[in-house]
């Protein structure tokens, strides 16, 4: 997924992998980003050719990773991505991003989703061995109370 001021782009096969296969495994977030996506708040799109070629010969990254960081540099916008990889080549190619807490608190901030639903999504992360230090989950927990104030 990526960030463009206050319109969040997520490339086709980022949507077949969290929303589709996501809805299939009955998980509620793929559902509420399909809402988003019906809203018109995300918009599913393919980058350029000429912009996915510079990342195809990649061998260690998704095709998701690679639309990602293709669309990233297209759109001159903010990636969002996990994977320590695909980080490594967002940074060879001066590539601004962030990971999946970076968008739930942006969320947040916009008011696409609450309070209750931030704390939600930042428990379903930790699940399934997603590292985050006890400092940080501290820091993450502030700003989710500071934001949903505003």
């Amino acid at each position: 997924m990526l960030f463009l001021g206050a319109l969040w782009v997520v490339p086709h096969e980022v949507y077949r992998e969290v929303v589709e296969r996501g809805i299939e495994r009955g998980e509620s977030e793929a559902e509420h980003i399909r809402t988003l996506i019906e809203q018109k708040k995300l918009i599913v799109r393919n980058g350029k050719a000429q912009e996915l070629a510079l990342f195809e010969e990649i061998p260690f990254l998704s095709i998701a990773d690679k639309e990602v960081l293709a669309l990233s540099r297209e759109l001159h916008c903010t990636a969002l991505i996990d994977e320590k990889h695909a980080r490594g080549v967002a940074e060879l190619f001066h590539l601004e991003y962030h990971g999946v807490i970076y968008f739930i608190l942006k969320l947040l901030e916009l008011k696409n989703i609450t309070k209750k639903e931030a704390l939600f999504y930042l428990d379903k992360l930790l699940r399934p061995g997603f590292y985050f230090s006890r400092e940080k989950y501290r820091d993450v927990l502030g700003v989710i109370e500071k934001l949903s104030k505003k």
